[in-house]
């Protein structure tokens, strides 16, 4: 077999936890900047 069957073998399982761990970030991020909005939102002083 040799190092460079099992490294093109993995390509395919290394793209999936790539795509994954790059989607895990994207929703983080997304979550933390609707908290912070949300928060500015609250935090707003009306003047009527």
């Amino acid at each position: 077999m040799g190092i460079h069957h099992t490294h093109k073998a993995g390509a395919g399982d290394r793209a999936m936890k790539k795509e994954a761990k790059e989607a895990a970030r994207r929703e983080k991020v997304r979550a933390r900047q609707e908290a912070k909005a949300k928060e500015e939102e609250e935090n707003k002083f009306k003047v009527s």
